[in-house]
């Protein structure tokens, strides 16, 4: 009703108010779980489909992009309506690394300055907040950015920090919108490390039992040996 009645306001950082909801395909198709708005509020997936039955609808799903142009290249300047849906569902905040501001608090940031021949593709963009976004610049005492071409967290954008930060300037990926990998990860560690000490565990008792069983009979081999 608050939408309906247009008690938001018509428009928000360049869209339309309205209420953006991101949860995995799992969940879809289980109707189960907890979704994430926009703005960072948790509610529960059937809940968020039954208000998708009345809503018109956006759909981004990854890594394949959706049919609305997404690459805008240098013809225009400002993120449009289809790259800041497609920025929230990827990034679902700010893109600094441990900021918990949600992407309704963000901006669209060029990757690489438009200053500098920056697209406004949507590989090319990243959310950031005003405060944080305030800190990219030039010089090894300013924060900048990049997009991680490869391995786990390709994709996303990585922020390098300055060098009174990080003497090595390693770029940092934030994990704060995407707890539920950080648990992933988590698990993982959990479950090698017990495969590593249940193997180490079995090594030792089969050294225990090599050690502790009884020596042949001296009788038997003089027997053995004499006949």
């Amino acid at each position: 009703n608050i939408l309906d009645c247009n008690l938001l306001g018509r428009s928000h950082r360049g869209l339309p108010a309205q209420l953006i909801i991101t949860m995995t395909k799992a969940q879809l198709q289980e109707c189960a779980g907890i979704a994430k708005t926009a703005s960072g509020v948790d509610i529960p997936v059937g809940e968020a489909l039954e208000l998708a039955a009345r809503s018109d609808k956006y759909l981004a799903v990854f890594a394949d992009h959706c049919a609305e142009v997404l690459y805008f290249a240098r013809t225009k300047r400002t993120a449009q309506k289809g790259q800041r849906l497609a920025l929230i569902a990827r990034d679902r905040g700010c893109s600094h690394p441990g900021c918990p501001n949600p992407a309704t608090w963000t901006e669209s940031h060029h990757v690489t300055a438009w200053a500098k021949g920056g697209l406004t593709d949507i590989d090319a963009l990243t959310p950031a907040c005003p405060p944080h976004h305030r800190l990219i610049g030039d010089g090894p005492d300013r924060w900048q950015t990049v997009m991680i071409t490869d391995g786990p967290d390709a994709g996303r954008v990585g922020w390098i920090p300055p060098v009174g930060v990080d003497p090595e300037r390693v770029p940092r990926v934030n994990r704060a919108h995407h707890v539920n990998e950080t648990v992933e990860a988590a698990w993982q560690k959990v479950v090698v490390d017990r495969q590593e000490a249940l193997a180490q565990t079995l090594f030792e008792l089969t050294l225990r039992e090599s050690d502790t069983s009884p020596d042949p009979d001296p009788e038997t081999e003089t027997s053995d040996h004499d006949e």
